[in-house]
């Protein structure tokens, strides 16, 4: 698929509230397991700016910081 449909996708999971695996652990955002999938579907996600500009602190600092930086030049949403 284009990586604009899996762009789409992704933010479809975003605002899905789903089970985490159980390779996961809570302190991530469930629809972050699309980055384990494979490095193509890495690379999509990590470099989709909208995917990450949706701030929050409900991970911690951490997750929220690396967000920050993820979402780069995109508008913030806190």
């Amino acid at each position: 698929l284009p990586a604009e449909i899996m762009i789409c996708i992704f933010i479809f999971l975003q605002h899905r509230h789903w089970r985490l695996p159980p390779w996961t652990t809570q302190e991530s955002p469930s629809w972050i397991v699309v980055t384990h999938v494979c490095g193509h579907w890495r690379r999509i996600a990590l470099n989709s700016h909208v995917l990450w500009n949706n701030v929050s602190n409900i991970y911690g600092m951490t997750w929220l910081e690396e967000m920050i930086t993820r979402a780069a030049a995109a508008p913030l949403s806190v």
